[in-house]
């Protein structure tokens, strides 16, 4: 298979010294069934590096030849390139013998809830980490001796476990646990690796990853992959999808998002529901404008989870939700100025957090699309005058210093 596009990925700017010493090496041609520009997109990785793509006149036969396979990778070796075109040429060589999975545990919180929506799949490191995996799994289930691209894909793993809490993923991490640890006794370097992955297994469960797990939700909310579903929906749809959150859930992830993810990665849900937890999350905090409480002592934690109850989240009044950028009551600032004066107490407050979500994670391009929006629903006034709209958002914290933020960009979208 010819694999194209490499300039435009990690190689892009070390093409020759690749040319040079890329014959021989292993590759992985893994499916991508989440790319938003083709489905059937077939990527290649050398080591945890992405070379490229499987040329589009080949992928077709890459797909058929990966799926018949029963899974969605295979490991293929390097045979040639060919620097005129910038390609380089792989050979399917072998496909490693499936391990069979452990069974998992029954599942009893969750268990039988399903979600009929749309999904953020994974995106780009998460599949890379789950690239990473299957080539440990084949390298370590055949007793490879540990190389240089052994050791890539263990630090990658070691890096961006926290991107999957799936039960998927949870197998998969402990059943190469398993083979490193079985292994040992025939390749002696295993034995370290084994330590090394039960560490970052066991930092799953600590502060810093919980607060990363959900710093990545808050990204999410306000990413492209987001706007394109919020726009396959339309507001009205998307807002309805919300109803299909487990109240129970949505509260909590307000009120202490990092007890929710230590307590959904000890859950080990299924993938699709795991997926579809952390999507309507990102949607609550995208149609709410709400940002999960800040991080807290571990002291203070456990005596807040003394006093609230499920029945008390109900009544906590989403007035006094800190924003975790900021770290104080958006309340407390003065209001946005072109709030529709037709709206009550708590829609301006609603309308005022959503332009300064827009003016703090987004670009003009949406910022001034999302105000013509809400000026079309009657949420707020838009001013004619393009300098006093910029100069309003400016105050609630457009980056004005950033490049693309200047006027004069803002005057040609506005």
């Amino acid at each position: 298979f010819t694999i194209n596009g490499l300039r435009h990925h990690d190689y892009a700017d070390s093409l020759e010294q690749l040319f040079l010493v890329a014959v021989g090496q292993p590759v992985m041609l893994c499916l991508e069934p989440d790319n938003a520009h083709d489905p059937d997109a077939v990527i290649a990785y050398l080591g945890h590096a992405c070379l490229g793509y499987v040329r589009i006149t080949q992928r077709a036969e890459a797909c058929a030849l990966i799926r018949a396979q029963g899974g969605d990778s295979l490991l293929g070796c390097v045979v040639g390139v060919d620097r005129s075109h910038r390609w380089i040429i792989v050979e399917i060589v072998a496909d490693a013998p499936d391990v069979p999975l452990p069974e998992g545990e029954r599942l009893t919180l969750l268990a039988d809830w399903c979600y009929d929506g749309r999904v953020l799949g994974e995106d780009e490191p998460e599949h890379r980490l789950h690239v990473m995996l299957e080539c440990l799994l084949r390298a370590v289930g055949q007793e490879q001796p540990w190389d240089r691209y052994a050791e890539a894909w263990l630090e990658y793993v070691e890096q961006e476990l926290w991107r999957d809490i799936s039960r998927e993923n949870w197998e998969q991490v402990t059943r190469l646990l398993s083979l490193l640890t079985a292994g040992a006794t025939r390749q002696p370097a295993y034995a370290d690796k084994a330590l090394r992955l039960q560490l970052a297994i066991e930092r799953m469960g600590s502060p810093e990853v919980r607060r990363r797990q959900v710093r990545h939700i808050l990204e999410d909310a306000h990413s492209t992959r987001m706007t394109l579903l919020l726009c396959h929906y339309g507001p009205d749809a998307a807002k309805a999808l919300l109803q299909q959150l487990p109240a129970e859930l949505g509260r909590l992830f307000l009120h202490d998002s990092e007890l929710l993810m230590g307590r959904l990665w000890y859950l080990h849900l299924p993938r699709r529901q795991t997926h579809a937890l952390l999507t309507l999350l990102s949607l609550l905090v995208r149609i709410s404008g709400e940002f999960p409480a800040p991080a807290e002592s571990e002291d203070d934690a456990d005596e807040r989870r003394e006093e609230f109850d499920s029945a008390s989240l109900c009544e906590h009044s989403p007035r006094s939700l800190r924003f975790i950028t900021s770290g104080r009551d958006e309340t407390d600032a003065e209001p946005f100025h072109f709030v529709h004066p037709s709206l009550d107490d708590e829609n301006a407050l609603r309308v005022h957090r959503q332009v300064v979500n827009l003016c703090r994670h987004f670009g003009i391009q949406d910022i001034c699309s999302q105000l013509s929006h809400l000026a079309s629903t009657g949420q707020v006034l838009q001013p004619q005058n393009a300098r006093t709209a910029y100069d309003e958002l400016a105050r609630l914290g457009m980056p004005t210093q950033r490049a693309g933020f200047d006027y004069k960009t803002f005057a040609k979208y506005y």
